[in-house]
Protein backbone atom coordinates (compact mmCIF):
# COMPACT_ATOMS: atom_id res chain seq x y z
CA UNK A 1 0.00 0.00 0.00
CA UNK A 2 1.20 3.76 -1.01
CA UNK A 3 1.45 6.09 2.00
CA UNK A 4 -1.55 8.80 1.32
CA UNK A 5 -0.35 12.24 0.71
CA UNK A 6 -0.70 14.65 3.21
CA UNK A 7 -2.68 17.55 2.45
CA UNK A 8 -0.77 20.82 2.32
CA UNK A 9 -1.79 23.96 4.20
CA UNK A 10 -2.50 27.16 2.47
CA UNK A 11 0.92 28.80 3.93
CA UNK A 12 2.61 25.73 2.34
CA UNK A 13 0.95 25.90 -0.90
CA UNK A 14 1.74 29.64 -0.94
CA UNK A 15 5.64 28.84 -0.74
CA UNK A 16 5.75 26.21 -2.61
CA UNK A 17 4.38 28.41 -5.88
CA UNK A 18 6.65 31.10 -4.56
CA UNK A 19 9.78 28.58 -4.83
CA UNK A 20 7.66 27.76 -8.39
CA UNK A 21 7.90 31.33 -9.84
CA UNK A 22 11.42 31.85 -8.75
CA UNK A 23 13.90 29.40 -9.68
CA UNK A 24 16.95 28.61 -7.84
CA UNK A 25 15.64 29.86 -4.51
CA UNK A 26 16.24 27.63 -1.70
CA UNK A 27 13.23 26.72 0.78
CA UNK A 28 14.90 29.20 3.90
CA UNK A 29 15.89 31.56 1.26
CA UNK A 30 11.89 31.39 -0.26
CA UNK A 31 10.31 31.41 3.07
CA UNK A 32 11.29 35.34 4.72
CA UNK A 33 10.18 36.32 0.99
CA UNK A 34 7.21 34.24 0.48
CA UNK A 35 6.02 35.83 4.13
CA UNK A 36 5.68 39.36 2.57
CA UNK A 37 3.53 38.22 -0.40
CA UNK A 38 1.69 35.19 1.28
CA UNK A 39 -1.63 38.22 2.32
CA UNK A 40 -0.84 40.33 -0.67
CA UNK A 41 -1.55 37.20 -2.65
CA UNK A 42 -5.09 36.39 -1.05
CA UNK A 43 -3.92 33.28 0.19
CA UNK A 44 -5.88 32.20 3.35
CA UNK A 45 -6.31 36.28 5.13
CA UNK A 46 -8.36 34.58 7.99
CA UNK A 47 -11.70 36.01 8.91
CA UNK A 48 -9.94 38.87 10.63
CA UNK A 49 -7.29 40.60 7.73
CA UNK A 50 -9.01 43.22 7.16
CA UNK A 51 -10.24 44.51 10.30
CA UNK A 52 -7.99 45.25 13.30
CA UNK A 53 -7.42 42.66 15.72
CA UNK A 54 -8.56 42.94 19.01
CA UNK A 55 -6.03 42.25 21.95
CA UNK A 56 -7.15 38.86 23.29
CA UNK A 57 -9.25 38.78 26.49
CA UNK A 58 -8.02 36.36 29.40
CA UNK A 59 -9.92 35.54 32.66
CA UNK A 60 -7.63 35.55 35.59
CA UNK A 61 -8.37 34.10 38.55
CA UNK A 62 -7.61 35.81 42.03
CA UNK A 63 -5.26 33.44 43.98
CA UNK A 64 -6.35 32.98 47.41
CA UNK A 65 -4.14 34.77 50.23
CA UNK A 66 -2.91 32.38 52.25
CA UNK A 67 -3.53 33.35 56.12
CA UNK A 68 -0.84 33.50 58.92
CA UNK A 69 -2.35 31.61 61.96
CA UNK A 70 -0.69 32.24 65.04
CA UNK A 71 1.32 29.82 66.99
CA UNK A 72 0.28 31.21 70.53
CA UNK A 73 -0.76 33.80 72.42
CA UNK A 74 0.33 37.52 72.05
CA UNK A 75 0.52 40.54 74.15
CA UNK A 76 0.66 43.91 71.86
CA UNK A 77 2.88 46.27 73.99
CA UNK A 78 2.03 49.72 72.53
CA UNK A 79 -1.42 49.69 73.19
CA UNK A 80 -0.96 48.33 76.69
CA UNK A 81 1.52 50.84 77.61
CA UNK A 82 -0.62 53.92 75.79
CA UNK A 83 -3.18 52.32 78.59
CA UNK A 84 -1.42 52.24 81.24
CA UNK A 85 0.04 55.60 80.25
CA UNK A 86 -3.31 57.42 80.67
CA UNK A 87 -3.64 59.21 84.36
CA UNK A 88 -6.76 57.45 85.60
CA UNK A 89 -5.72 53.97 84.85
CA UNK A 90 -2.47 54.39 86.15
CA UNK A 91 -3.54 56.37 89.60
CA UNK A 92 -6.61 53.46 89.72
CA UNK A 93 -3.97 50.51 89.47
CA UNK A 94 -1.67 52.54 91.65
CA UNK A 95 -4.68 52.41 94.10
CA UNK A 96 -5.10 48.89 93.61
CA UNK A 97 -1.69 47.90 94.24
CA UNK A 98 -1.99 49.25 97.33
CA UNK A 99 -5.33 47.50 98.20
CA UNK A 100 -7.23 50.64 98.26
CA UNK A 101 -10.56 49.79 96.27
CA UNK A 102 -12.08 53.07 97.00
CA UNK A 103 -8.97 54.66 95.17
CA UNK A 104 -9.18 52.72 92.36
CA UNK A 105 -12.57 53.48 91.87
CA UNK A 106 -12.72 57.03 92.54
CA UNK A 107 -10.25 58.04 89.55
CA UNK A 108 -11.83 55.41 87.02
CA UNK A 109 -14.72 58.04 85.63
CA UNK A 110 -11.75 60.15 85.10
CA UNK A 111 -11.32 58.10 81.61
CA UNK A 112 -14.23 59.13 79.89
CA UNK A 113 -13.99 62.77 81.05
CA UNK A 114 -15.95 62.84 84.07
CA UNK A 115 -14.47 64.71 86.96
CA UNK A 116 -15.63 63.67 90.50
CA UNK A 117 -18.44 65.71 90.82
CA UNK A 118 -19.97 64.44 88.27
CA UNK A 119 -19.64 67.08 85.75
CA UNK A 120 -17.51 66.52 82.52
CA UNK A 121 -14.76 68.01 81.34
CA UNK A 122 -12.52 67.88 78.20
CA UNK A 123 -9.16 68.49 79.11
CA UNK A 124 -9.88 65.22 81.37
CA UNK A 125 -11.05 63.13 78.07
CA UNK A 126 -8.14 64.47 76.43
CA UNK A 127 -5.53 63.82 79.03
CA UNK A 128 -6.71 60.24 79.13
CA UNK A 129 -7.60 59.34 75.23
CA UNK A 130 -4.26 60.89 74.27
CA UNK A 131 -1.64 57.83 75.55
CA UNK A 132 -3.77 55.24 74.57
CA UNK A 133 -4.58 56.60 70.65
CA UNK A 134 -1.27 56.86 71.11
CA UNK A 135 -0.29 53.65 71.74
CA UNK A 136 -2.88 52.43 68.92
CA UNK A 137 -0.90 54.26 65.69
CA UNK A 138 1.94 52.86 66.98
CA UNK A 139 0.67 49.02 66.91
CA UNK A 140 -0.89 49.84 63.71
CA UNK A 141 1.79 51.73 61.87
CA UNK A 142 4.85 50.21 62.97
CA UNK A 143 3.95 46.80 64.35
CA UNK A 144 1.46 46.85 60.90
CA UNK A 145 2.12 47.25 57.12
CA UNK A 146 5.04 49.79 56.85
CA UNK A 147 7.63 48.38 58.98
CA UNK A 148 6.08 44.85 59.56
CA UNK A 149 7.92 44.50 63.00
CA UNK A 150 5.08 42.79 64.49
CA UNK A 151 5.82 39.96 61.23
CA UNK A 152 9.62 40.53 61.87
CA UNK A 153 8.89 39.44 65.66
CA UNK A 154 6.98 36.14 64.97
CA UNK A 155 10.07 35.32 62.30
CA UNK A 156 12.25 35.37 64.67
CA UNK A 157 9.92 33.19 67.10
CA UNK A 158 9.99 35.88 69.97
CA UNK A 159 7.31 34.29 72.01
CA UNK A 160 4.44 36.56 73.39
CA UNK A 161 5.73 40.07 72.96
CA UNK A 162 4.17 42.18 70.07
CA UNK A 163 4.57 45.99 69.28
Amino acid sequence: MGKKKRKLSAWQKHVKSYMATHKGLSFKEALPKAKLTYHKSGGNPGPRALTVKAPRKVKRKMSKKKRRRSRSMTIPLAPIIGLIGAPAIHRSIDGLMKGDLKEATYYLPNLVGIWNDGTFHMNTLLTNLTPIAAGLLIHKFVGGSPLNLNRTLGRARVPFLRI
